[in-house]
């Protein structure tokens, strides 16, 4: 098995110069704990997954908190909630930082025992799938862009070789049985993947929840719910809308997107050859629209910049993919599946600067394509040269 560099270690290593504890946290199997003791391997690495140490810490707390107190990393912390209270008191006694990293598999627990028991003492650090920078660095980014649609970007998929149609439909079943049942108990869990499986249909699209309550047959509280829970445990995100008024940023309609393409791809049985076909471009539009968003969200995530995603569109349907924003500032993205470059492209990117009076210094256009190219303001920046948009010399992006 080979170790694939994560481009977030740098940060997660220096907040350990600040804080006394850093939680890692992030959807199952995206590789926290390889991060953990790869970036820590000096630290004794405790996992309550064993039922001894488990039994140890419940039967005798203080002596096992004794035994560590010098520093460790606790891994699936939430199997043992008392243990947030008894970090909180240590480490307000030794104010020791970098002293213990801790992680689990139930972010929406440990994000609960974090605010009760020890805000203001942890950093939070999110771990998302591999980015295509991280891939590219380890000469494993996909070559087309519909393979790197399909095989979506978990770990095991390329540090264990795993064929991701394989992976995919095991780690949804995993997902559903251990975080969704445990979590919602829910009785109908046929709804509950039919609901999936809707969101995974309209990704990309304005968020329309009476049509997806309507077409499951589940109430609108009830979807609600579990899309809240989708999104807590990043399966699921929405991006919303830019106005110059924020307050309409939160009313407004968001987009719904996923964290990941491969696990959408399997949740409605699509296949490399399916999306490379060209049968449903309108839909494979989406789906490569949802890759390029998510990869900036972890470009952003990574770089630990403080940046705001949203998408613009008006009254007249003129729309923006993405508007990267830092107080007041824009970098406007449009994002465009095909392989040919066109100059149009950039025609709503000229509407957007003219109608909202934005003078951009860099806009940029994404597409399908393998050329990059400059227009006056405009880079035409390929698929899977995102990074360029991060090492241009842009203020608003250092």
């Amino acid at each position: 098995m080979k170790y694939i560099k994560r481009d977030i270690e740098n940060h997660f290593k220096k907040e350990a110069d600040f804080y006394p504890i850093i939680a890692v946290i992030g959807a199952r199997q995206v590789g926290k704990t390889t991060l953990i003791r790869n970036c820590f391997s000096h630290k004794q690495y405790i996992n309550f997954e064993d039922p001894a140490v488990r039994d140890f810490f419940n039967t005798d707390p203080v002596s096992f908190i004794d035994k560590y107190k010098a520093g460790a990393i606790f891994d699936e912390v939430q199997l043992v909630p008392s243990l947030f209270s008894y970090l909180q008191i240590l480490v307000d006694e030794n104010k020791k930082n970098g002293q213990f990293i801790i992680s689990g598999s139930q972010n929406l627990l440990i994000s609960e025992k974090i605010s009760q028991s020890l805000a203001g003492r942890v950093s939070i650090i999110e771990l998302y799938p591999f980015s295509f920078n991280e891939l590219r660095l380890a000469g494993s980014l996909p070559i087309s862009k519909y393979s790197a649609i399909f095989t979506g970007a978990y770990p095991p998929v390329y540090d264990r070789s795993i064929p991701p149609e394989s992976w995919y439909k095991n780690y949804i079943e995993t997902y559903i049985q251990k975080d969704i049942r445990n979590l919602l108990k829910i009785r109908d869990i046929n709804s509950f993947k039919k609901v999936l499986e809707l969101c995974a249909l309209n990704v990309g699209q304005l968020f329309n929840l009476e049509a997806i309550a309507t077409a499951s047959g589940v109430s609108r509280s009830t979807v609600y719910s579990w899309l809240s829970i989708l999104e807590q445990t990043y399966i699921i995100y929405f991006l919303r809308p830019y106005h110059n008024n924020y307050s309409k940023r939160i009313i407004k309609t968001p987009k719904l997107y996923f964290y990941d393409t491969g696990v959408l791809c399997n949740l409605i049985n699509l296949g490399e050859n399916d999306l490379s076909s060209g049968i449903n471009l309108n839909f494979t539009g989406h789906l490569f629209e949802n890759l390029i968003v998510s990869e900036i969200k972890k470009e952003i995530s990574n770089l630990n910049k403080n940046l705001n995603l949203y998408f613009w569109r008006d009254s007249n349907k003129h729309e923006i993919d993405l508007i990267i924003e830092k107080g007041g500032e824009n970098v406007p993205i449009e994002i465009k599946m095909s392989s040919t470059f066109k100059s149009d492209y950039a025609n709503v990117l000229i509407k957007w600067q003219n109608i909202t009076n934005q003078n951009t210094e860099l806009a940029y256009v994404i597409y399908g394509g393998s050329e990059e190219i400059k227009i006056k303001n405009i880079y035409y920046i390929p698929w899977n040269q995102l990074n360029k948009i991060f090492s241009h010399q842009l203020t608003l992006l250092k």
